[in-house]
């Protein structure tokens, strides 16, 4: 395992977990992924085509379960370090995101947040990372690479913006993220 704390302007950590898990593990969950029923957000007027929108899957508390995320040991080396076992789950969902996909900066509100790069293959020129903004949205403090498997705890109150695949993606970029109170 692999864990780097980054330290934002204001006093605010990220903290990037890289080989939490097993190849095995992440294969199983990638499949439990892209089966997921997937859902448009965010269109008011289907005939507009370029309004922005997001394609979500939801997931209970249960699917989190059947899925095996908080079983893994990885996921126990997390909770032993913030005790999330002891916090209510808010949200739980994957997103998936195309090369067309129009992202805005913002926040999760005031809940510590676990963001999960699913895909178990991904290549640097292929976009995808999120931004992580100062308070003000005028700079960008931390750009975190889309790397499989890696785990990003943070406090969802830092605002963040997910940088879409490039064109020359050859896949969608999926992301796992739980919100924590």
């Amino acid at each position: 395992m692999d864990k780097k704390q980054i330290s934002l302007m204001s006093g605010k950590l990220l903290v990037v977990y890289d080989n939490l898990f097993s190849y095995h593990e992440r294969k199983d969950w990638f499949t439990f992924i892209k089966n997921s029923l997937y859902k448009v957000d965010g269109i008011e007027d289907i005939s507009y085509s370029n309004q922005p929108f997001q394609l979500y899957s939801s997931y209970s508390k249960q699917d989190v379960d059947s899925m095996g995320f908080f079983n893994s040991n990885g996921f126990k080396q997390i909770d032993k370090d913030y005790q999330l076992s002891n916090k209510k789950v808010r949200q739980a969902r994957v997103n998936l995101s195309p090369a067309s996909e129009r992202n805005n900066v913002h926040t999760d509100g005031n809940k510590l947040t676990l963001l999960y790069y699913c895909n178990l293959r991904w290549e640097t020129n292929w976009g995808g990372h999120t931004l992580y903004m100062d308070d003000k949205l005028l700079d960008a403090e931390y750009a975190c690479l889309y790397t499989p498997g890696r785990v990003v705890l943070f406090d969802g109150s830092i605002p963040h913006m997910i940088m879409s695949p490039t064109p020359t993606a050859e896949l969608h970029r999926f992301s796992f993220a739980i919100q924590f109170e």
